[in-house]
């Protein structure tokens, strides 16, 4: 019970054996008035990023263009990870599955060699699993590819 027209501050300190989320409410009563203060605490979890540019840009036909980014885990539990893409892409990505620790990031190669003309696009997708957790991020590859027409007229392409 606090009395009218008084301040006062509390510390909630939280100790528990188990790794979960928790979630209760603290009751402040004051002569006929009652505030209830949420109280959360959150256990160890992940959380996956994709961090890097997977824009191509412009490609030549059938050539080779590869690129790095990383899969970032910015939460405080290890877990895994798999990347889901469109297999019939042009496009790999090594490795496409793995483990990263909390706080820790885990850097990926990806080639694209483009066979058609036109624009490509495909979704990357990167799901991890840890403690009650499930986590989706996407990041997009794009690229044109072009065929030089060489002009009879001309020395250059």
């Amino acid at each position: 019970m606090l009395a009218p027209g008084m301040e006062t501050s509390l510390q909630v300190f939280f100790c528990t054996d188990e790794l979960k989320d928790f979630a209760d409410t603290l009751c402040i009563m004051s002569n006929d008035h009652l505030v209830e203060v949420p109280l959360f605490a959150k256990g160890p979890h992940a959380h996956l990023e994709l961090v890097g540019d997977l824009n191509f840009g412009l490609i030549a036909n059938e050539s080779t263009e590869t690129r790095r980014f990383a899969v970032k885990n910015t939460g405080s539990l290890q877990t895994e990870f798999r990347l889901k893409y469109e297999k019939s892409v042009a496009l790999k990505i090594e490795p496409a599955e793995g483990v990263v620790g909390g706080g820790c990031e885990v850097m990926l190669e990806v080639t694209l060699k483009p066979n058609d003309l036109g624009p490509t696009n495909s979704p990357v997708e990167v799901r991890g699993r840890g403690f009650k957790s499930f986590v989706q991020r996407s990041a997009f590859c794009s690229t044109f590819n072009f065929r030089p027409r060489f002009n009879s007229q001309q020395s250059t392409f």
